[in-house]
């Protein structure tokens, strides 16, 4: 018996021993998750899909985080997904570093999270939250895995966004006595406005480079024509 006592008692120690291991530092949450465009306001409002965000959380109290993203292109419409590190504290354990506690599901804690760049090349660029209220967020243990829709605007010259293809935005219509065409496209990007009566044969109607997100081409030689057809070309 005292044999059996003693190999528990020695069981039980490195089993403590281990545990005072396994929580030296917090437990890792799901945390929050943050994602959305990024816009430059100085390319038409071009989604951008290249650079690094660098983007610090500011807690009403301690230390604040910094963490970084690269920007790519998810599902056509987002450019960043990023993950806010949240520990729960057991017993003596400490955080890690660059990691926020995770407080209660009935204590909630402030945090600012308006300080943002974009690296693109070397250069950085402040980056704007594009709905002010969002700037600043409160989380607890009953908002693990909590996903927030961040958009963000940078004024960034030159540097271009995603190549989105072309495409009609509406049905060509007349209006104001023109017949026009409104199109979707990159900015910065050449296009060719291609027209047809038979769809086996093509004519230029007219070059354009894409100013906005969005651009209004028209044919003045459409009335010539009892049926017409178009396609955009690089």
């Amino acid at each position: 018996m005292k044999i059996k006592i003693k190999m528990l008692t020695t069981g039980l120690l490195t089993f403590l021993l281990m545990a005072s291991s396994v929580f030296a530092a917090g437990i890792p949450e799901p945390g929050l998750v943050m994602y959305g465009g990024v816009r430059n306001t100085a390319a038409g409002n071009a989604r951008l899909i290249t650079g690094t965000l660098t983007w610090t959380i500011t807690p009403a109290s301690g230390s604040p985080v910094t963490v970084t993203t690269p920007l790519t292109d998810i599902s056509g419409q987002y450019s960043y997904a990023l993950r806010v590190p949240f520990e729960f504290v057991v017993g003596s354990s400490t955080l890690s570093p660059n990691a926020l506690p995770l407080k209660s599901a009935t204590t909630s804690t402030s945090y600012v999270r308006t300080n943002v760049l974009l690296a693109v090349n070397g250069t950085n660029y402040p980056a704007s939250i594009s709905a002010s209220a969002l700037g600043n967020f409160t989380f607890n243990a009953a908002d693990r895995g909590r996903l927030d829709p961040v958009d963000l605007t940078v004024v960034a010259p030159g540097v271009l966004g995603a190549v989105v293809a072309p495409s009609f935005a509406s049905i060509p219509h007349f209006a104001n006595g023109q017949f026009q065409l409104t199109v979707n496209g990159t900015v910065g990007q050449n296009y060719t406005l291609l027209a047809s009566t038979d769809l086996v044969s093509w004519t230029t109607v007219t070059g354009f480079v894409g100013s906005t997100s969005s651009i209004v081409i028209y044919d003045p030689a459409a009335t010539n024509y009892p049926r017409r057809f178009y396609r955009i070309g690089p």
